[in-house]
């Protein structure tokens, strides 16, 4: 069986990255690069920016109430 990019789903790959904006550790199927060869930092988004940027916005409401904090 093969997903929509013509990935076989029987066999999960086992490579990941980090997107950069909310820090989720995904398959690198899940993620898009941003750049190229010819760039020295390659950074990775989610493809799914709607719930790439709830974790991101999760992630700094919780850091702004960890700081309110006595």
């Amino acid at each position: 069986m093969t997903d929509a990019q013509g990935d076989t789903l029987s066999q999960p790959s086992t490579d990941t990255e980090t997107c950069w904006l909310c820090e989720a550790r995904l398959p690198i199927r899940l993620l898009r690069p941003d750049g190229g060869a010819a760039c020295s930092d390659l950074r990775w988004y989610c493809i799914d920016a709607q719930t790439c940027t709830q974790r991101w916005t999760d992630r700094g409401a919780s850091r702004t109430a960890n700081a309110a904090l006595p």
